[in-house]
């Protein structure tokens, strides 16, 4: 909550956000699409404000090397879908990667990410 009442008043004094917030659709969509790529590939770190305000690093990826085959379920034959309890709706705004720490699906919002780190190695 301590974030969302910063960054209410960092709109309403006109002070200018990260890149993400202040970006065009078509520029955000880039940043996503690079983003969902370098998680493809390996571990990526991200820190990022949680929504109770909270700063979190985690190391997250898409790879499906990394992802546990019973992360993911057979909806329909083909088709694979992480393993969640209830479906969610897509949003854009929103990135759902599996937290390598963690052993589960996580998300954070590409407007709250403080820093990303890849290891190239």
């Amino acid at each position: 909550m301590e974030w969302e009442k910063q960054e209410t008043m960092r709109l309403l004094q006109g002070r200018p956000g990260t890149v993400y917030q202040e970006s065009n659709e078509k520029e955000k969509q880039v940043y996503r699409d690079w983003l969902k790529k370098m998680l493809r590939v390996g571990v990526t770190t991200v820190t990022f404000v949680k929504s109770d305000g909270s700063v979190r690093t985690m190391k997250a990826t898409l790879d499906p090397v990394r992802v546990p085959a019973n992360a993911y379920q057979v909806m329909s034959p083909g088709t694979l879908t992480e393993n969640i309890k209830k479906p969610r709706a897509e949003n854009d705004d929103v990135c759902k990667v599996w937290d390598t720490e963690a052993g589960a699906w996580r998300s954070f919002r590409y407007d709250r990410i403080k820093t990303i780190s890849i290891d190239l190695g």
